[in-house]
């Protein structure tokens, strides 16, 4: 990881309730037309505040979601809708961003909903200082809902950069701890987090001072910044419409020594080798199933059947506004 540099997190502003009945999943008047100007306008919008944070920062990352349509997964035709508004990648979206890259000759994180051949992914891309498309993640694990217009990605990707290795991971995949595990393993001195829900300081932090790197976790209602020991550097603390930086730097893990005499028997300082040294994979079975106990439940539950959920989700709100969660705004 290179010695210091400035990195910078997108805080796009908040939507507000009710959501105009335009861009209502369930109103009458939803147009698809005003659902797709709503959503180029709040890219444009974040896309702007990454302009201004990159004549100074190095580094780049803005929230998942960019175009603010997740919300759309509660309409009942909401594949045909993401359809029309998620972009391929290449696209205009990701092409912005490059001119902002290549510009301030920064490294830019953008997160969007991507159509690929009409299949939908929520998708990451690092663009890299010349503008080119240096990585692209797809999230793994699709968060509950979202599953029924998006696809799993398959890997996870960790990218060499003249800043350090750089690792991706999106929303949901930060509620598993295996994530950050797989990243590390891969060789992640930066974990660049996109996310649109909210995730505690506590397992950021743990996420971080486990595995020995500094987490940039993007979301627009509670970013924050993480170095190697799990302290944080900087939180917005639910401010919108921002851009919130910090210095990232390159120490040490964890204090240089934790025990002379373990370091003189083993010659292992550092901590990723020595807790990689003594691991049990006999042990670690039931983690690395296929299946886990509780998982066909789950399974069966989720795949019952979609529009009797959505059924009784309409039902709902016939009684009141539609319901959501500020951080899915």
């Amino acid at each position: 990881m290179r010695e210091a540099f400035l990195c910078a997190i997108v805080c796009p502003a908040q939507r507000t309730l009710p959501l105009p009945p335009e861009i209502d999943p369930l109103a009458d008047t939803f147009s698809l037309a005003y659902a797709a100007e709503d959503a180029r306008l709040r890219a444009q919008a974040a896309l702007q505040h990454a302009e201004n944070a990159a004549a100074e920062a190095a580094l780049v990352v803005l929230p998942e979601d960019i175009h603010g349509i997740r919300h759309f997964w509660r309409q009942l035709e909401a594949p045909r809708v993401f359809q029309q508004i998620a972009e391929p990648v290449p696209g205009p979206t990701t092409r912005t961003a490059a001119k902002i890259a290549r510009r301030h000759r920064s490294y830019v994180v953008v997160a969007l909903y991507e159509n690929d051949a009409a299949t939908i992914y929520s998708t990451m891309v690092l663009v890299d200082p010349r503008g080119k498309l240096l990585a692209r993640y797809r999230k793994v694990h699709v968060a509950p809902g979202e599953h029924w217009i998006a696809a799993p990605g398959n890997r996870f990707v960790v990218t060499k950069t003249s800043l350090g290795n750089i690792g991706l991971a999106c929303g949901e995949d930060y509620l598993y701890p295996e994530t950050p595990c797989v990243l590390a393993r891969l060789g992640a001195e930066i974990v660049a987090v996109a996310s649109k829900r909210p995730i505690s300081d506590g397992a950021l932090g743990l996420r971080s001072s486990e595995h020995g790197f500094a987490t940039v976790f993007a979301q627009a209602g509670g970013s924050a910044f993480f170095d190697q020991r799990g302290r944080m550097l900087a939180q917005s603390a639910g401010m919108r419409d921002f851009v919130l930086t910090a210095e990232l730097r390159d120490e040490a893990p964890w204090p240089g020594d934790r025990d002379e005499l373990e370091r003189l028997l083993t010659d292992i300082g550092d901590h990723r080798p020595r807790l990689s040294a003594f691991r049990r994979p006999e042990a670690y079975a039931p983690l690395v199933a296929k299946m886990w106990p509780e998982a066909q439940l789950a399974r069966d539950k989720l795949g019952a059947g979609p529009w009797k959920a959505f059924q009784a989700l309409a039902e709902k709100w016939t009684q009141g506004p539609a319901f959501l969660p500020e951080w899915e705004l």
